[in-house]
């Protein structure tokens, strides 16, 4: 895959940028006609033609009289969307973006319009994919604040099997997405301020936002052994969940609370410069940074300079920051992932093999990539190609390891990566003693549960299980064997498994079997 474009895959429709800067004093109570923010300066420059339709054109055909062309946004959803949006293709767009479909001209057509139903200050008020991909009445606040009422699933409470076949992983996303890591960036925020001598080691105060779980410590997703192993981990101090989180302070409340300016400025200026690479805004409008924020954020594929490469006439060819197709997708390259993780640990970036130059040296970067074509400056950044994360180089993208629970969270918080990413390398490659099936549930932390974790069948397949209880899909036991499925590809990976390379002395070098 190349990674400077992305290749193949799905994405969402007309984008804008909310209006949501930075984190802590964001302000709460948007209206909706500041989150829909009139469908943005670069949508207003498709062509006259497209101002104005007939009426029978209109009834006919609906958004379709001007936006003909355009993609299915997901094949599976689309039954649905007709379904419920009057039977035809031109009038179902209404039941994620609203608007008018009937109307004559563009301003009527796109009034109370909502240009990207995956937006977070959309979905937490229960709309765009709220709509499905929530529990019934599940949303009652959106950062600590109460709604007017309840909101949430009002067309339908989906459950997706797409990565996790027993679906215990695949619902209520809306929920928990509003408390991930993605969302809140819990655990940036705290050792940010600790390792600056703001607040002592592993206090965990303050993140993006405020933010409540009113639904209580139980999780919302995962499997009964993936929850009883939860229960365990809490009960034991092992990991830690929050039933508030505190956003951070502004300089005047900062300085209230330590008496101390530095400590104060400190925190304000991460609040307002470097608390953004959140779920509840978009990417900055620079090289490869562009994606959308909510759902839109991983769902929604764009490219790095952000052009659309649909079938809409309505939107220009060579105007920035629209999608890449008007289509939403599980099929998610590790690219999209790049859109945001290239800060921090730098995984996405050390993950294709691109490490940044590191702004010493007198000279520049290479002008050139691994292919010898010339680079452009990527993320703001130049780059220096090395050699990519084995799993990269054979095709296997981050969603391949990476679960629902991982990404979505379960719906507690959690103040750092620790407590909620539940992948190990023994879950797919095991142990030179034991395959991945004949480990406990919580092999590799203190807390494990009784007897081995097993597989999980269904559909006269085995699949494997996380280090936490819960299966996944595209890792399938067979006999003392396993497939993975590239969930991106389709492209089947045998698996090393520790045990059998240890049982026929197929180590690669001593230092390997030493590091196993």
């Amino acid at each position: 895959m190349n990674y400077q474009n992305i290749l193949h895959g799905s994405v969402f429709l007309l984008f804008v940028f909310s209006g949501c800067t930075n984190t802590a004093k964001i302000q709460i109570n948007k209206t909706d006609q500041e989150i829909r923010a009139s469908v943005s300066e670069k949508d207003d420059k498709s062509p006259a033609r497209y101002e104005q339709v007939s009426q029978s054109l209109a009834s006919e055909k609906g958004c379709l009289s001007c936006h003909e062309g355009i993609e299915d946004i997901n094949e599976a959803m689309m039954p649905y969307l007709v379904g419920y949006g009057g039977g035809k293709k031109g009038t179902s767009c209404a039941v994620c973006h609203e608007g008018n479909p009937a109307a004559t001209t563009k301003n009527d057509a796109h009034k109370g319009l909502l240009p990207d139903p995956g937006n977070m200050w959309v979905v937490s008020k229960g709309k765009g994919c709220g709509k499905c991909h929530s529990q019934k009445h599940a949303l009652t606040s959106i950062m600590a604040q109460p709604l007017p009422e309840p909101a949430g699933g009002a067309l339908m409470e989906s459950t997706s099997f797409a990565t996790d076949p027993s679906g215990k992983t695949g619902s209520n996303h809306v929920y928990r997405l509003q408390r991930a890591l993605v969302s809140l960036e819990y655990g940036k925020v705290s050792h940010t301020l600790s390792s600056n001598g703001i607040v002592t080691k592993n206090e965990y105060t303050f993140c993006n936002f405020d933010m409540d779980d009113p639904d209580g410590a139980a999780p919302d997703a995962g499997t009964e052994k993936y929850k009883a192993w939860i229960r365990k981990a809490i009960e034991s101090g092992y990991i830690q969940r929050k039933s508030f989180a505190r956003g951070l302070p502004d300089f005047k409340e900062a300085l209230k609370l330590w008496n101390d300016p530095e400590k104060a400025a400190f925190a304000d200026y991460y609040r307002k410069e470097c608390g953004r690479c959140h779920v509840w805004m978009e990417g900055r409008r620079e090289r490869g940074d562009i994606r959308g924020g909510g759902c839109t954020s991983c769902h929604v594929l764009y490219t790095n300079d952000g052009y659309y490469e649909g079938g809409d006439p309505t939107i220009p060819k060579n105007t920035k920051f629209h999608p890449y197709k008007h289509e939403i997708t599980t099929k998610i390259p590790a690219s999209q992932c790049a859109h945001c993780h290239t800060r921090g640990k730098r995984i996405g970036t050390t993950f294709a093999g691109i490490f940044e130059y590191d702004y010493k040296s007198n000279h520049k970067a290479t002008p050139l990539n691994e292919k010898g074509e010339y680079q452009e400056p990527l993320y703001t950044k130049d780059y220096l190609h090395i050699r990519g994360d084995i799993h990269f180089e054979k095709g296997v993208e981050c969603i391949d390891c990476h679960t629902s629970i991982d990404v979505h969270g379960d719906g507690n918080i959690y103040p750092t990566t620790l407590y909620q990413v539940e992948i190990q390398c023994y879950d797919c490659h095991g142990t030179p003693e034991k395959y991945p099936w004949e480990l406990p549930v919580g092999y590799g932390t203190p807390v494990i549960l009784d007897g081995n974790r097993g597989v999980y069948e269904t559909d006269k397949k085995e699949y494997l299980l996380t280090s936490r209880g819960n299966p996944r899909r595209n890792l399938v036991k067979e006999g003392d064997g396993v497939t993975l499925i590239s969930f991106y590809s389709g492209k089947e990976h045998a698996v090393p498994l520790l045990k059998t390379i240890n049982a026929q002395n197929t180590w690669k070098t001593k230092a390997g079997m030493v590091a196993m």
